[in-house]
């Protein structure tokens, strides 16, 4: 009895522990994602942004497609779960922002076109 016990824990746990890799590999960033933001000047109106990131080299690079054309994204950084990075302004500016993904949607932070902080809300476009 106290053996068929101790088989099943064990069962358990290496179920828990294959279970993991597979939960990171979701979670990956990488791939093309959209949100809907409001548009600039009090517009009630919204525009499509899609964040591109994918990884050369073990390196991880992004994109942000909206209205105006397409930013790339720079500094692109992750560090535990978390992705920061960098994107230049038309008018020779730089705004910082980060993404984090929760329950398979990705949420990223960055200034809104006001400059007061805005979070969007990004769902993952599989093609």
């Amino acid at each position: 009895m106290a053996a068929s016990k101790t088989f099943g824990l064990f069962v358990s746990a290496l179920a828990i522990v294959a279970a993991v890799p597979a939960v990171a590999r979701s979670a990956d960033i990488a791939g093309t994602w959209q949100a809907l933001a409001r548009a600039p000047n009090g517009s009630p109106d919204t525009v499509t942004l899609t964040f591109l990131f994918s990884r050369k080299g073990g390196k991880l690079l992004g994109s942000m497609q909206g209205p105006m054309g397409k930013v790339a994204l720079e500094d692109v950084k992750e560090t535990a779960g978390k992705v920061t990075f960098k994107m230049s302004t038309p008018m020779g500016g730089s705004i910082a922002g980060s993404a984090q993904i929760v329950k398979n949607v990705l949420k990223i932070k960055m200034p809104g076109p006001d400059g007061r902080p805005a979070e969007l809300m990004a769902k993952r476009i599989v093609k």
